[in-house]
């Protein structure tokens, strides 16, 4: 289920500076993503997360995983993201983020058709919406991109 993580203007002031400045921090080859480099306000977009505990609280009960496992002392990894149309061809991904828990913060609209995974029913997301995952299960890409959003790793206990 997604909800309204963040604000719009939030995802909005992120997606623009990141349009701006859109180079790759680091690019991947196994994944259907690339970094992008993170700003003030791509940070302010992990701020708002984290400062709404009905965030952490929806997405432990989605994953059946206890809030301590969304913190952020759990972080792997983080970033604003780019999904990528030719990264990998359609299809799935099994076990790609093995003990770790996804959550994508849209900072662009986002749908399979533009690079949003999806484990079971597809599903959409609005500017400041929120989708959480589980990084042991398998994921479905359906190869296109163009798609931006704010990438929260964290390590389940």
């Amino acid at each position: 289920m997604s909800a309204q993580a963040i604000s719009k203007s939030c995802a909005e002031n992120a997606l623009e500076d990141l349009k701006k400045s859109s180079k790759p921090a680091q690019s991947s080859r196994n994944t259907p993503f690339e970094f992008l480099r993170s700003s003030a306000s791509t940070l302010e977009v992990k701020r708002q997360w984290f400062n709404d505990p009905s965030n952490i609280t929806r997405a432990a009960q989605k994953l059946g995983v206890n809030e301590t496992s969304i913190a952020e002392n759990r972080i792997l990894r983080e970033g604003p993201i780019r999904y990528l149309t030719t990264a990998i061809k359609p299809g799935y991904i099994d076990n790609p983020f093995p003990d770790a828990i996804l959550v994508i913060v849209a900072l662009s609209p986002l749908a399979p058709s533009n690079g949003l995974p999806r484990q079971g029913q597809p599903q959409s997301l609005e500017q400041g919406q929120d989708l959480s995952l589980s990084g042991d299960k398998t994921q479905t890409f359906d190869g296109t991109g163009g798609g931006i959003a704010y990438l929260l790793v964290f390590k389940k206990n």
